[in-house]
């Protein structure tokens, strides 16, 4: 046994291997500094571990807030489509209720203008009905019956009474009658007319200003042209009244055919003569029917 260590040696010492030995003090000094590095890389793992975490606990909290302000943005949207829906619905009741209790149109509050389209039953494009009805005024004057109104009305075709007296129904009353059309198929208008009683609407424009020109057909730069017509009033030798811009095309009421002497339309023209008249004759001439147009702004 003690020959083949001794071998071993000799043969280790040939091949110039020398076994290392460590002694204890070199063993000690090594631990502690792998010791010491071990401690130092906790030292700075522990910092890093702890902004990882909070890394993570910002990006929670953040992705927290999205949620819910994505849960209170859905949440009030919906709301609003709800809110939107009830007063979609309330404006659709008050206005069927509106319609169902008096044609007047309550628009205060509300743009735009409104203007009585003599003639026609219906609206321009861009205009809505308030309500369509027939045309009246005071008879047609005479020397026992000058009174009354002036202007013509466009009557709803559905009366609300308040109170009323049948008892006397001769007396102390303003007449109104129907107001027909005195056109005498003169060619002006695009088909027969006469004596039927007249048409007319109340339409609401979405803009504030209104005006009728009278002896034009177009309206100025700026303004909306709602209709255009031909001037109308009461016949030259009866009480005064007001002029009307009447459709170029107007609508009649149905089975009204039958002159009655009430309040009436005829065409309106300039005159030019030696005893005054217009003052920009001969661009106006004597019996020519005048145009006009229904303006808004």
């Amino acid at each position: 046994m003690m020959e083949s260590s001794s071998d071993s040696t000799v043969e280790s010492d040939k091949q110039g291997i020398v076994p290392m030995r460590l002694s204890d003090d070199s063993w000690s000094t090594t631990s502690g500094k792998l010791k010491r590095i071990c401690c130092t890389n906790k030292i700075y793992l522990i910092p890093l571990i702890i902004s990882i975490l909070s890394i993570f606990l910002v990006l929670g909290t953040i992705f927290g807030f999205v949620v819910k302000y994505h849960e209170l943005t859905s949440m009030i949207t919906h709301q609003k489509v709800l809110l939107e829906a009830f007063e979609l619905k309330s404006t659709a009741s008050a206005s069927e209720a509106l319609a169902h209790r008096s044609p007047v149109l309550q628009s205060a509050g509300s743009a735009g203008s409104t203007y009585i389209h003599w003639g026609k039953k219906t609206c321009g494009a861009d205009s809505s009905l308030v309500y369509s009805g027939f045309g009246a005024g005071s008879a047609a004057g005479t020397v026992t019956r000058g009174g009354g109104g002036a202007k013509y009305l466009c009557m709803p075709p559905n009366p609300e009474y308040n109170k009323f007296d049948m008892s006397n129904d001769t007396a102390a009353h303003s007449w109104l009658y129907s107001t027909e059309y005195m056109s005498f198929d003169l060619g002006i208008f695009p088909r027969s007319v006469h004596g039927h009683n007249v048409a007319c609407s109340v339409c609401h424009a979405p803009r504030s200003a209104k005006t009728m020109i009278p002896a034009k057909r177009s309206c100025p730069i700026g303004w909306t042209k709602e209709y255009e017509g031909y001037l109308m009033s009461g016949y030259v030798r009866n009480m005064k009244t007001s002029y009307e811009c009447v459709d170029t095309d107007p609508d009649v009421i149905g089975g009204t055919q039958n002159v009655t002497g009430g309040a009436s339309l005829y065409f309106v023209s300039g005159y030019c003569g030696e005893y005054g008249g217009l003052s920009h004759c001969p661009r106006y001439v004597t019996a020519r029917e005048l145009t006009c147009v229904i303006c808004t702004k």
